[in-house]
């Protein structure tokens, strides 16, 4: 048992090593045309394998103490692999304790004073102000994501936004999502360290007010009222950018 065990799982291995380095980093390598529920099979099959040279090599110790010493390490390892594997999948987009802060009261009185003005303006409550992770902030009406003691994202759905100037109090705002707000001008708004702009369902005909936000790199303005890019320089960051859904924007 202990030979099969060691074979076993010598081979899991040297296929495993190759797969996750040179086979997926190669162009065209065979690996990258296998379909995902091919990729899954294989990935079962191979955790099942690497637990039965475990066993196996448990079971041969007695009369093979090396090739099983050697067996179970390379099994061993393998099943570790995996492990990590499946709880980095457990705990995919979930955050990790202290990544972010969920209480409106213990940032700075300047921000809240504008998230509490924001929800105002566009009617929201203040016990309807979601504070959640990043990656959820588009799932409600009205949410800010909190890290550090500030606020690095707001997001704003389907509500007219009257006054954007009362974000300039944001100093570490990195996101804004303001999907459907009826805004045409965001002269009023300074927020050097925003890298993410997402502006849909808006009614913007031009850049030329996007004076103060020149460290964006993510630009989104799909469906607006743009007629030209006119503006587009003051974001010398830009590294993506849309703006389709404009049906009268000739230089796209």
């Amino acid at each position: 048992m202990a030979i099969k065990s060691f074979f076993i799982s010598l081979i899991l291995t040297i296929f495993f090593g190759y797969s996750f380095t040179i086979g997926l980093t190669t162009k065209d390598s065979f690996l990258q045309k296998i379909p995902d529920w091919g990729g899954f099979t294989i990935l079962i099959g191979g955790g099942m394998l690497y637990i039965l040279a475990f066993w196996w090599g448990l079971r041969g110790f007695p009369q093979h103490k090396l090739l099983s010493l050697m067996s179970l390490g390379m099994s061993g390892f393998g099943l570790a692999c995996y492990a990590v594997v499946i709880s980095m999948q457990l705990g995919k987009g979930k955050p990790y304790k202290g990544q972010f802060d969920y209480d409106l009261s213990k940032i700075p009185a300047k921000e809240q004073a504008a998230v509490r003005s924001l929800a105002k303006q566009i009617g929201v409550p203040e016990n309807e102000i979601h504070a959640t992770e990043y990656w959820k902030l588009r799932e409600f009406p009205m949410a800010i994501c909190i890290q550090k003691g500030h606020v690095i994202g707001v997001n704003v759905n389907d509500k007219a936004i009257t006054d954007v100037s009362v974000l300039s109090a944001l100093p570490e705002l990195s996101g804004l999502y303001l999907k459907g707000t009826h805004l045409k001008d965001l002269s009023d708004l300074q927020s050097p360290k925003l890298n993410r702009l997402e502006l849909q369902q808006n009614d913007f005909t031009d850049l030329t007010s996007f004076s103060g936000l020149p460290n964006v790199e993510w630009l989104f303005i799909d469906n607006n009222q743009l007629k030209t890019l006119e503006g587009i320089e003051q974001m010398p960051k830009l590294k993506e950018k849309s703006f389709s859904g404009n049906p009268d924007l000739k230089d796209n």
